[in-house]
C-alpha cells in the first residue's frame, strides 16, 4: 500500500514540477516579448502617469517641457513607449 501511495506522490510531484517549469518558461517568454516590443507597445497618458506614480497633469507638463519623449498619433492622441518611460526614469535618477 505504501508503494502505491509513493507512486501517486511521485506522479503529483512530477506534475507540479512540470507546471512550475511551464510557468517559468511562460514568464521568461513574456519578459522577452516585452523587451523586444518596448518600442511598439503604446501606453496612454493615464497609464503612463500611473506607471510613473505621478499625476496626469504632471505628465502633461513634463511632455510640454520636453522632459519625456512621446508619440503623437493623429492630432490629439499622445502615447508613450516603454522605452520613453525608461529613458525618462534614467534621466530623472539621482545618484548619491
Amino acid at each position: 500500500m505504501e508503494i502505491k501511495n509513493w507512486e501517486k506522490i511521485k506522479k503529483k510531484y512530477k506534475k507540479i514540477n512540470l507546471l512550475k517549469q511551464f510557468e517559468n518558461d511562460l514568464e521568461q517568454t513574456m519578459m522577452n516579448n516585452l523587451l523586444e516590443n518596448r518600442n511598439t507597445i503604446l501606453y496612454d497618458e493615464k497609464t503612463t502617469a500611473k506607471r510613473l506614480s505621478i499625476g496626469y497633469s504632471t505628465l502633461k507638463l513634463l511632455r510640454r517641457n520636453g522632459e519625456i519623449s512621446f508619440v503623437r498619433i493623429g492630432k490629439n492622441r499622445v502615447r508613450y513607449t516603454l522605452r520613453n518611460i525608461e529613458q525618462f526614469i534614467e534621466k530623472s535618477a539621482v545618484s548619491a
